[in-house]
């Protein structure tokens, strides 16, 4: 027993990857990310029409989650994506372009609009999981009053903290020119006609 432990003891240690994505998934959210810059840019080179949004759509197979929808052509600007991100082997699009012609096919736009949205719907199942990781921990520590836990509030500086770099600041922008599509109206309460006021204090 203490041979195998002594053997083991010089093995080089495992190190673990702290990044939670792939490098496909980087590719992606780049190439993404890339695009919505383009968009929102309030000087562009090129002027276009392209606009997108956020929005919830119900799948069959995750539930509900976030989706984006761009305009006006929105498979074309989701192929472009795909094609940016570098995510097609260059070997199938050979295979693909041969098909193509013999069956006199146009464009792969729709098959690349399928592969993001794929891609895209792996990570949203991947985001949710992590959200739900830490809604459970919040509701178990969260102090009465507290909508946010210390813990929770912890694991937010840490992670800002590590993820807060010099890299990041060099990025381009991304300018709200849209308004979300997501988000909840906010519930206000009903103004009183200046009347009722005045009568209340009757």
């Amino acid at each position: 027993m203490m041979f195998w432990i002594t053997k083991l003891s010089y093995l080089p240690k495992m190190v673990r990857s702290h990044d939670p994505f792939t490098k496909r998934q980087l590719l992606f959210l780049e190439a993404l990310r890339n695009k919505i810059c383009d968009i929102t840019d309030p000087e562009p080179e090129i002027l276009t029409h392209e606009d997108y949004a956020w929005h919830y759509e119900q799948t069959k197979e995750f539930g509900r989650i976030p989706k984006i929808r761009f305009k006006p052509y929105s498979t074309r600007i989701k192929a472009e994506i795909m094609k940016n991100a570098s995510l097609v082997s260059k070997d199938k699009e050979i295979a693909l372009e041969k098909m193509r012609k013999k069956y006199g096919i146009n464009s792969d736009k729709y098959s690349r609009a399928r592969n993001f949205e794929s891609e895209w719907n792996s990570l949203m199942v991947k985001a949710l999981r992590a959200m739900k990781v830490l809604a459970r921990l919040n509701s178990m520590f969260a102090a009465k009053g507290q909508s946010v836990s210390d813990l929770v509030k912890m694991l937010q500086e840490i992670v800002l903290a590590e993820s807060f770099t010099s890299k990041n600041h060099s990025k381009k922008q991304i300018f709200q020119t849209t308004i979300s599509e997501t988000a909840e109206k906010p519930k206000f309460k009903r103004e009183r006609p200046y009347n009722e006021v005045l009568e209340g204090l009757e």
